[in-house]
Protein backbone atom coordinates (compact mmCIF):
# COMPACT_ATOMS: atom_id res chain seq x y z
CA UNK A 1 0.00 0.00 0.00
CA UNK A 2 1.45 3.38 -1.13
CA UNK A 3 2.15 5.47 1.76
CA UNK A 4 0.25 8.98 1.04
CA UNK A 5 0.73 10.52 4.39
CA UNK A 6 4.16 10.38 7.08
CA UNK A 7 3.04 7.56 9.66
CA UNK A 8 2.23 10.95 11.94
CA UNK A 9 -0.74 11.51 10.37
CA UNK A 10 -1.75 14.26 7.68
CA UNK A 11 0.90 15.60 5.56
CA UNK A 12 1.44 19.49 6.70
CA UNK A 13 0.80 20.68 3.10
CA UNK A 14 -2.87 18.89 3.32
CA UNK A 15 -3.60 20.51 6.77
CA UNK A 16 -2.87 23.98 5.11
CA UNK A 17 -5.00 22.86 1.99
CA UNK A 18 -7.89 22.07 4.28
CA UNK A 19 -7.26 25.75 6.37
CA UNK A 20 -6.93 27.70 3.22
CA UNK A 21 -10.61 26.18 1.59
CA UNK A 22 -12.60 27.31 4.51
CA UNK A 23 -11.39 31.25 4.33
CA UNK A 24 -14.20 31.82 1.45
CA UNK A 25 -14.25 35.06 0.35
CA UNK A 26 -17.81 37.03 2.38
CA UNK A 27 -16.84 34.65 5.50
CA UNK A 28 -13.54 36.14 6.25
CA UNK A 29 -15.09 38.55 8.64
CA UNK A 30 -16.25 35.67 10.44
CA UNK A 31 -12.73 34.02 10.16
CA UNK A 32 -10.38 36.30 10.91
CA UNK A 33 -9.44 37.83 14.39
CA UNK A 34 -9.11 41.86 14.24
CA UNK A 35 -5.78 42.67 16.14
CA UNK A 36 -5.77 45.64 18.04
CA UNK A 37 -3.53 48.94 17.14
CA UNK A 38 -3.84 51.33 13.70
CA UNK A 39 -4.12 49.54 10.18
CA UNK A 40 -1.00 48.97 9.17
CA UNK A 41 0.81 49.74 11.80
CA UNK A 42 3.77 47.23 11.58
CA UNK A 43 6.14 47.96 9.08
CA UNK A 44 9.17 45.58 8.65
CA UNK A 45 12.45 46.75 6.96
CA UNK A 46 13.64 43.56 5.69
CA UNK A 47 17.48 44.76 5.05
CA UNK A 48 17.20 45.31 8.48
CA UNK A 49 16.11 41.86 9.40
CA UNK A 50 18.13 40.24 7.06
CA UNK A 51 21.43 41.98 8.77
CA UNK A 52 20.20 40.98 12.29
CA UNK A 53 20.77 37.37 11.01
CA UNK A 54 24.38 38.46 10.33
CA UNK A 55 26.62 35.99 12.22
CA UNK A 56 24.24 33.29 12.55
CA UNK A 57 25.38 31.01 9.75
CA UNK A 58 28.89 31.68 11.59
CA UNK A 59 28.15 30.34 14.30
CA UNK A 60 25.94 27.65 12.92
CA UNK A 61 29.08 26.53 10.73
CA UNK A 62 31.50 26.40 13.76
CA UNK A 63 29.00 24.37 15.95
CA UNK A 64 28.73 22.12 12.75
CA UNK A 65 32.59 22.15 12.60
CA UNK A 66 32.77 20.92 16.67
CA UNK A 67 30.27 18.13 15.94
CA UNK A 68 32.77 16.73 13.28
CA UNK A 69 30.07 17.80 10.53
CA UNK A 70 30.39 18.76 7.11
CA UNK A 71 27.57 20.16 5.63
CA UNK A 72 28.07 19.50 2.09
CA UNK A 73 28.18 16.01 3.07
CA UNK A 74 24.46 16.07 4.50
CA UNK A 75 21.79 13.90 2.85
CA UNK A 76 19.56 16.50 3.66
CA UNK A 77 19.72 20.20 5.05
CA UNK A 78 16.17 21.90 6.04
CA UNK A 79 15.90 25.03 6.56
CA UNK A 80 13.15 27.93 8.04
CA UNK A 81 12.46 29.20 4.52
CA UNK A 82 10.66 32.86 5.04
CA UNK A 83 11.71 33.88 1.68
CA UNK A 84 13.53 32.72 -1.46
CA UNK A 85 15.96 34.90 -1.19
CA UNK A 86 16.37 34.77 2.18
CA UNK A 87 17.72 30.73 1.39
CA UNK A 88 19.29 31.65 -1.39
CA UNK A 89 21.47 33.95 1.08
CA UNK A 90 22.15 31.16 3.48
CA UNK A 91 22.63 28.68 1.59
CA UNK A 92 25.58 30.47 0.13
CA UNK A 93 27.16 31.49 2.75
CA UNK A 94 26.82 28.19 4.03
CA UNK A 95 28.12 26.16 1.25
CA UNK A 96 24.94 24.39 0.89
CA UNK A 97 23.86 22.22 -2.69
CA UNK A 98 20.91 24.00 -3.80
CA UNK A 99 19.77 19.77 -4.49
CA UNK A 100 20.62 19.16 -0.93
CA UNK A 101 17.24 21.44 0.38
CA UNK A 102 13.53 21.27 -0.67
CA UNK A 103 12.31 24.09 -1.42
CA UNK A 104 8.88 25.02 0.01
CA UNK A 105 8.65 28.77 0.26
CA UNK A 106 7.87 28.75 -3.90
CA UNK A 107 4.43 26.57 -3.03
CA UNK A 108 3.77 27.52 0.27
CA UNK A 109 5.01 30.85 1.38
CA UNK A 110 6.34 31.07 4.75
CA UNK A 111 5.09 28.54 6.48
CA UNK A 112 6.77 29.61 10.08
CA UNK A 113 7.65 26.84 12.52
CA UNK A 114 5.60 23.97 10.09
CA UNK A 115 8.39 24.93 7.68
CA UNK A 116 11.27 22.14 8.60
CA UNK A 117 8.65 19.39 9.48
CA UNK A 118 6.81 19.99 6.31
CA UNK A 119 10.58 19.74 4.57
CA UNK A 120 10.83 16.29 6.12
CA UNK A 121 7.42 15.29 5.42
CA UNK A 122 8.03 16.09 1.69
CA UNK A 123 11.50 14.24 2.22
CA UNK A 124 9.60 11.42 3.21
CA UNK A 125 7.04 11.37 0.19
CA UNK A 126 9.37 11.37 -2.01
CA UNK A 127 11.72 9.39 -1.37
CA UNK A 128 14.73 11.35 -0.41
CA UNK A 129 15.25 10.10 3.04
CA UNK A 130 16.30 6.64 3.96
CA UNK A 131 17.52 4.98 6.65
CA UNK A 132 20.94 6.22 8.35
CA UNK A 133 20.76 9.62 6.26
CA UNK A 134 22.53 12.55 8.26
CA UNK A 135 20.03 15.40 8.28
CA UNK A 136 20.32 18.86 9.76
CA UNK A 137 17.78 21.06 10.91
CA UNK A 138 18.37 25.12 10.38
CA UNK A 139 15.56 26.60 12.80
CA UNK A 140 15.68 30.74 12.48
CA UNK A 141 13.49 33.11 13.86
CA UNK A 142 12.56 36.78 12.80
CA UNK A 143 13.66 37.69 16.45
CA UNK A 144 17.45 36.67 15.10
CA UNK A 145 18.05 33.67 16.95
CA UNK A 146 19.36 30.45 15.14
CA UNK A 147 19.11 26.49 16.28
CA UNK A 148 20.33 23.63 14.50
CA UNK A 149 19.56 20.11 15.03
CA UNK A 150 21.62 17.04 13.46
CA UNK A 151 19.53 13.62 13.09
CA UNK A 152 20.25 10.43 11.78
CA UNK A 153 17.15 9.47 9.55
Amino acid sequence: MPMTSPPCGPAPWDVIARARDRARPGSWRRTLLSAPGQPQGLHVDSDALLASFTGLDAHAAQWLKKQDVDVRELDLVCVHQPSQPFVDAFRARMDIDPAQIIPTFPHTGNAAAATLPLQLAQAVRDRRLAPGDAVALFGLASGASGAVMLLRW
